[in-house]
């Protein structure tokens, strides 16, 4: 069986691993938001391959990630405050058009 959002979501992680140039054994921490992440086990997550092996990492899943981090700025001057400087230290990697994109995401569509 295969499916495209399995394989696009496994292909993203990877190239975001990559791009950070860390390993996903050094990952602490796993938190999977948003109404799929609130409904997912991290584990049946890993034994699909939806997400890579997470080995040392603590695993949480979690509800609305948004409208939560959406009340802490509207309630919080401090946290909106946190959420700007942190801002400034995202860095956008754009996918689309990479080659080795393809490859990756044909490889990650099977389950399992």
């Amino acid at each position: 069986m295969y499916c495209g959002a399995k394989g696009a979501i496994r292909t993203c992680i990877e190239f975001l691993l990559n791009e950070s140039q860390v390993e996903a054994a050094s990952v602490k921490k796993v938190v999977l938001g948003g109404a799929f992440g609130s409904l997912i086990d991290t584990g049946s997550a890993e034994a699909i391959g939806l997400i890579p092996t997470f080995e040392h990492a603590e695993k949480e899943s979690l509800g609305n990630t948004a409208l939560a981090g959406a009340m802490l700025a509207l309630l919080s001057r401090r946290r909106l405050d946190e959420m700007r400087e942190l801002q400034e230290r995202i860095r956008y990697v754009n996918l689309a058009g990479r080659a080795e994109f393809e490859e990756r995401f044909t490889k990650n569509l099977a389950f399992g």
